[in-house]
Formats: structure tokens, C-alpha cells, sequence
């Protein structure tokens, strides 16, 4: 505990740098080797040089007025130190004692104004971090609720894009059952249409044979062979006798070969 309270103790001694930048800002730095001026002022070998080779003030005061300067060595050993004072006058030494111990409360006050100085700074700053990080945070939370709200009509959006997909897929389907229907009933009908004799038309039946009159041809067709042979109707108004128009009327059937070319009216008469 003695050793700690002594480091303390020298601590509390040393001297530090008084020179303060453009921004005033202390150095602060401590010294061993420094220089004094006649105002109580300590500065670092550096700042001393870069001042006093150009100026002749205190760059602390900075009245105009020129100030003495010493060169001190805190380094000294106790015993050179006990020994400066040897054969002075008590008076000298109440003085230079009186003088010592001024000096140092002086520069022990500046650093604790500069100790005060820099945390007031310090804490003037912690208030600006402070309230700019709690408009940031403040920033923060209603970005993040903006994208909340965002996301939540995106959700919206997304349900209902869902929705029409899924009325449109069915609508799809619909149509395309209606399109197969319309292919079913189109193909019914061509098969129909196929199937149906020419309009005016007489389907008549004879042996193997089978023969349709009327409309702009007839067909002939051959019963065991499938064969079909379209050609130009004739007109049975001219060709028949009012006989044998009554006999296909009343019959329903031709002879076979009977509209075969070559043959006239009256041969078909007999055939009839």
C-alpha cells in the first residue's frame, strides 16, 4: 500500500504539456525535460521549439507582452534537488518554496480545468451520439414498419394474383370442355352430312344394285363390289313413257341396267 501511495504521490507531481491546438485541444503529454515561462506555463520540448522560435509571447496568454523562458530538468536526482537550496537565506527559500508551491497548484488547476473541459466535451458528445442514435433508432423502427405495411399488402397482392390464377385455370379447364364438345359435335355432324343422300334425291333398290335419282346425279352402286359411279342424271321426264314413270312410282325399283347408255325409251318400256 506504501508503494502504491507513493506512485500516487509522484503522480501527483509530474507536470504535463499546457500547449492547446488550433481546435484547443490540451497535449497533455508528460514532461521530464520542459520549458517554463514567468506566467506558469509548461510546455514539451517540441511544442517549446515550434512556438519560441517564431514568437515571443505565451502561446497560452497570447497578450503581446514578452515572457521569459527556462529550461527545467524534472529528472534531477533528490540529492541535486536538496542541494539547490543549501546556503540560502530562509527568507530565499520561504520564497522560492512559496513560489514552487504556486506554481505547481497553478498547473494542477489547468489540468483539471482541461480534465473538465474534456469530459463536459465528452459529455456534450455522448448527448449528440445519444440523440442521434434515437432519431436513427426512431428512423429505424418506422423503415421497419413502412416494410411491415409493404410486405403485407405484397401478401395481399400475392393472394389475390393467386386467386385469379386459380379462376382463370378453371375457366380453362371450362373452355376447354366447351372445345371439346364443339369437336364432338362438329364431328357428328360432318359424319351425319356424309351419310345423308343429296337433297331431292330417291334411293332406289334393285337385286345387288342400288341407284339414287334425282338432284344435279345419280349414283350407282354396285352391291358386292362397294363400287360408286357418279354421273349426270338423266331427265326421266323424257326419257321414261308416263307407263313405266308409273311403274317406278308404284314399284320403288329399276331393273338393273336399265339407265345403262344405248338403251331408248320404248327398250326401257319393255325391260319395265
Amino acid at each position: 500500500m506504501s508503494s502504491v501511495g507513493c506512485q500516487d504521490s509522484r503522480h501527483v507531481f509530474v507536470f504535463h504539456c499546457n500547449w492547446k491546438d488550433q481546435h484547443r485541444k490540451c497535449c497533455g503529454e508528460r514532461v521530464e525535460i520542459a520549458y517554463l515561462t514567468e506566467c506558469a506555463h509548461v510546455f514539451c520540448v517540441s511544442h517549446a521549439k515550434q512556438w519560441f522560435s517564431s514568437n515571443i509571447e505565451c502561446p497560452i496568454c497570447r497578450n503581446g507582452v514578452p515572457v521569459r523562458v527556462i529550461k527545467v530538468d524534472f529528472t534531477q536526482s533528490e540529492k541535486r534537488k536538496n542541494s539547490i537550496l543549501l546556503g540560502c537565506e530562509p527568507s530565499d527559500v520561504l520564497i522560492a518554496a512559496d513560489r514552487a508551491l504556486n506554481f505547481w497548484a497553478s498547473q494542477k488547476s489547468s489540468e483539471f480545468d482541461n480534465y473538465s473541459e474534456s469530459e463536459a466535451q465528452m459529455q456534450a458528445r455522448e448527448l449528440r451520439m445519444k440523440g442521434y442514435y434515437a432519431n436513427r433508432k426512431e428512423d429505424v423502427g418506422k423503415t421497419i414498419e413502412a416494410l411491415a405495411e409493404g410486405r403485407r399488402r405484397l401478401d395481399e397482392q400475392l393472394q389475390e394474383a393467386l386467386a385469379r390464377r386459380d379462376g382463370l385455370r378453371i375457366e380453362c379447364e371450362h373452355l376447354q370442355s366447351k372445345v371439346g364438345q364443339v369437336k364432338r359435335s362438329c364431328t357428328s355432324l360432318t359424319t351425319v352430312q356424309n351419310s345423308r343422300p343429296p337433297q331431292g334425291a330417291q334411293r332406289f333398290h334393285s337385286g345387288g344394285e342400288s341407284l339414287e335419282v334425282g338432284g344435279d346425279a345419280h349414283r350407282h352402286t354396285d352391291a358386292p363390289s362397294g363400287f360408286q359411279l357418279r354421273r349426270p342424271a338423266p331427265n326421266l321426264g323424257t326419257s321414261l313413257s308416263s307407263s313405266a314413270r308409273r311403274g317406278l312410282a308404284f314399284s320403288g325399283s329399276i331393273t338393273p341396267g336399265l339407265f345403262r347408255p344405248g338403251i331408248s325409251g320404248r327398250t326401257r318400256q319393255r325391260l319395265l
